[in-house]
């Protein structure tokens, strides 16, 4: 048997063991500037001597422009799309089994779909793609409140509320402060009852005044990513 079939023989089965690539988690979420680390490894019987990894990146924001993270190709590391220079790095020393990277100093603009790329010549694998989603999370910025109509007796009025930032999308619960009744059946915000969060990044409140004692106050509340 030639020294190659030795290399791509499984030692114990004595059957031909292809390249694969696997990744822990098909998902990962950060917080916008926190450290961001993408597993990935894969299985080889033969040397690393020929190993290639490259990992590309689909962004969210730009579905039909795949760009380059970062590579190793002949013993060398080179780096990928200009967002990613001295924040994207291998987890550990290559050449090894182990392909993580890790980023740093997330942006919004890192959210997508990651593929880590194994080649490892004269190993050849189907599987030698490994696939994981990036979701960096934005907390809610500082709502700006505002009141729409007239607050004369019998006059109709809007309190609306929107986040400039938030990732995921910010819910607004809508609270009164003071021990009058609940607001009247007729209230609605868009398709939901004020009872509900608003799940939508602008939330508005709509309610007949003259079914509201004249002085009710109401506040509202935009909970944390925690």
């Amino acid at each position: 048997m030639s020294s190659l079939m030795v290399i791509l023989m499984d030692k114990h089965s004595g059957m031909v063991c292809p390249l694969e690539v696997s990744v822990s988690s098909g998902s990962i979420q950060v917080a916008r500037g926190q450290t961001a680390v993408l597993p990935c490894t894969f299985t080889t019987n033969a040397a690393l001597t020929n190993l290639n990894v490259i990992w590309m990146v689909t962004p969210l924001s730009n579905a039909n422009q795949p760009e380059q993270v970062i590579l190793y190709q002949g013993g060398q590391i080179f780096g990928g799309a200009p967002q990613f220079y001295g924040r994207v790095g291998f987890a550990v020393t290559m050449p090894t089994t182990s392909a993580s990277i890790f980023i740093n100093n997330t942006q919004l603009s890192d959210t997508g779909t990651y593929q880590c790329l194994v080649n490892n010549l004269p190993d050849r694998g189907s599987r030698n793609i490994g696939v994981i989603g990036l979701t960096v999370l934005v907390p809610p910025s500082a709502p700006l409140c505002r009141i729409q109509g007239s607050l004369e007796v019998g006059s109709d009025i809007t309190l609306t509320c929107s986040s400039e930032e938030g990732i995921p999308r910010p819910t607004y619960l809508w609270e009164k402060l003071d021990n009058v009744p609940k607001l009247p059946p007729t209230a609605t915000q868009g398709a939901c009852s004020v009872d509900y969060p608003l799940t939508s990044q602008g939330g508005s409140l709509v309610f007949p005044l003259s079914e509201l004692p004249e002085m009710t106050r109401f506040s509202e509340h935009l909970p944390s990513l925690a």
